[in-house]
């Protein structure tokens, strides 16, 4: 039986086995599995590795290094934990987990079903539909990230 992985969000230094700055060649032997390889550079976007039953996406910056983790929502539902430290648990309902958001993060930003928190390192999002009331996404990314990037 294989062990199901548990991130923890290392605040803007990265989640679980993952590091910022993380050289691609590393990815791979971390997951056990081929990636599904996305690679938007040529129209100014980003080089992502998709490991979609993980429910993990590794975007690479332009050396292809790891630039940013995100989870998504099989990652929630169906394949373990990811834990903000020391314990907030991002499979709870997307209005909980914004309400200890906001408490962390005064300065946070929300836009419809979308946040983002430069302090905490993480931005995420909910699907608009109402009979998604979780959690669908959740991007761990380091300080400066948006300022250096255009995701």
């Amino acid at each position: 039986m294989t062990s199901v992985p548990r991130y923890i969000i290392d605040p803007h230094k990265g989640a679980g086995p993952f590091r910022f700055g993380m050289a691609r060649s590393e990815v791979g032997p971390i997951m056990g599995v081929e990636a599904r390889t996305i690679d938007r550079r040529a129209t100014g976007g980003d080089l992502v590795d998709i490991f979609f039953e993980q429910g993990v996406q590794i975007l690479y910056d332009p050396k292809e290094n790891i630039g940013a983790i995100q989870f998504t929502s099989r990652q929630f539902t169906k394949l373990g934990e990811v834990l903000y430290p020391p314990d907030v648990r991002t499979d709870v309902p997307y209005s909980k987990f914004v309400k200890w958001v906001e408490k962390q993060d005064p300065a946070a930003t929300f836009e419809a079903e979308r946040f983002r928190s430069d302090a905490l390192g993480i931005a995420g999002g909910s699907r608009s539909d109402k009979s998604h009331k979780f959690l669908d996404h959740l991007l761990v990314y380091p300080l400066h990230y948006y300022e250096n990037s255009s995701p």
